[in-house]
């Protein structure tokens, strides 16, 4: 009689890799899973998001940041395709008045701080500002219409202009208001390309093309800029991909992949693991991906539309600090570049559980004054804190993590599968996960059992017994509620080759 043998794997937390067959990755990767974080040395089920107001605005959200003037003053900044506002003390305040805005739902805004002022177009219509009183205004000085701005050593930088998508223009050294005298001018950056962005890396100015990255840097004189070409290979597809962490540029090729850049004339590639979750992007709406750095969680989460999606329906999130990649089935419009820095203490009370049926945490003080929260901008108007409830926008959604196809052996034998015994971090809550097994490469799911996530002690175990005989097994978790796995053994029979 065949001996019981044993299969570990622990700290499966290399994140999503798909550029090898299931059979052949190491056991720290995933060749799918949704709603996970690989982080800590655990699988963990992300937390969702909750409304960080109750009033909402009518419309898709298209910008939204914090402008926060040297008086110590902030303000939560929001735009729709048609009107912009400010968040006061209570209540959101349109200052569109009189301007009228002529983009469309896919014109999403870029902006900047300048002389204290808040600077902001839609690339459609005249550059706005607001200084936080009475209603935006049109900036003086006639600048073109622009795509993107950003400030740079006292220079107002407009790129991708009015029937010149591939010139900058420069207003004068210090002023808001000023594109014709002094040291203003324009440029064309080479390349019949259309410029996609900027990036402020030290004391650099990386401009983005669709096919190639120039950097530029003040010299004063005539020229005001050196402005050259550093890498022709890749660009920038999605202007608002660009992400700035850590002294390195990250942002969304022309490939449909993703890319760092440091200054130099190289821009490797990061999304080399993901090729299926890049291919699954919509092509025809890249341009609607928007990314940011999550400076207290050490990751960027980037919006983009996949499938036949016309608007963000997935978040793809890249770790850092372990290089792991992950899949949000969440929708946004826009996130807040930045974090927001909260105004006021806020409790957890997202929860659709009352007191008596609510499992875990639920009154808990979870965002206090001072502290930055991320936010995220909605298509239905709201804004919500991201990674905060147990719920997602108030509706239960499912974390999964499923295992690369685990084979007990080199040779593709079969195996009699006994039991499966789980290690989890105790929740305090009675969370139930559910555990279910697939043979070789069937589509169906077969369930092995539930653990629910309480006890004594830091670490919960349970042993699942099953029956199962397969080349290979593919494991999969699955909650509605927050649970961190750190691995398992699987207890087998060795059957031979039939």
């Amino acid at each position: 009689m065949s001996r019981l043998q044993q299969y570990h794997i622990f700290s499966p937390i290399g994140g999503i890799k798909q550029n090898l067959p299931g059979i052949l990755l190491n056991d720290v990767f995933a060749e799918e899973s949704e709603n996970m974080i690989y982080r800590d040395g655990m699988v963990q089920r992300m937390q969702g998001r909750g409304s960080l107001y109750t009033d909402t605005i009518t419309d898709p959200i298209l910008m939204l940041t914090q402008y926060r003037k040297r008086s110590g003053t902030k303000y939560l900044m929001a735009a729709t395709k048609d009107n912009v506002y400010y968040r006061g003390a209570a209540t959101w305040t349109d200052i569109t008045g009189a301007t009228a805005f002529t983009g469309d739902a896919d014109d999403i805004w870029s902006f900047c701080h300048f002389n204290d002022t808040f600077v902001f177009t839609n690339g459609v219509d005249p550059i706005k500002k607001w200084t936080g009183s009475s209603n935006v205004v049109v900036l003086g000085g006639s600048p073109n219409v622009s795509k993107y701005l950003t400030e740079y050593y006292r220079y107002l930088i407009l790129g991708n202009l009015t029937d010149y998508p591939s010139n900058i223009q420069w207003g004068r050294l210090g002023y808001l208001e000023d594109f014709t005298n002094g040291d203003t001018g324009e440029q064309v950056i080479d390349g019949e390309d259309h410029i996609r962005g900027f990036a402020k890396l030290g004391d650099y100015l990386l401009i983005f093309k669709e096919r190639s990255i120039f950097r530029a840097f003040p010299i004063g004189g005539d020229l005001v800029f050196n402005i050259g070409r550093i890498n022709d290979k890749i660009g920038a597809s999605a202007g608002h991909s660009i992400v700035v962490a850590n002294g390195v540029v990250y942002f969304f090729g022309g490939d449909n992949r993703f890319y760092a850049c440091v200054g130099t004339n190289e821009a490797p590639e990061i999304s080399q693991a993901i090729p299926d979750l890049c291919d699954s992007i919509n092509p025809d709406k890249r341009e609607l991906i928007y990314g940011t750095y999550q400076e207290g969680l050490n990751r960027i989460v980037w919006l983009v539309p996949t499938g036949t999606s016309t608007t963000c329906n997935e978040m793809f999130i890249y770790d850092l600090d372990t290089q792991a990649w992950s899949r949000a089935i969440m929708e946004a419009s826009v996130l807040c570049p930045g974090g927001y820095i909260m105004q006021a203490s806020r409790t957890w009370n997202e929860q659709a559980d009352t007191w008596d049926t609510a499992t875990g945490r639920w009154n808990d003080v979870t965002l206090l004054a001072g502290r930055t929260a991320n936010i995220a901008g909605e298509y239905d108007g709201t804004v919500n804190t991201m990674w905060q409830t147990r719920q997602d926008k108030a509706t239960n959604f499912t974390g999964k993590f499923i295992s690369k196809p685990i084979s007990f052996s080199n040779l593709p034998t079969y195996n009699r599968l006994l039991k499966v015994q789980l290690y989890f971090k105790n929740e305090y809550g009675g969370n139930v996960v559910n555990a279910y097994i697939k043979r070789d490469y069937s589509d169906t799911w077969e369930s092995i059992g539930t653990c629910t996530l309480t006890g004594t002690g830091n670490e919960l175990t349970f042993v699942l017994p099953c029956n199962i005989t397969a080349r290979t097994v593919t494991l999969k978790l699955e909650s509605q509620y927050q649970f961190r796995f750190i691995g398992g053994i699987f207890h087998y029979i060795s059957q031979g080759t039939r």
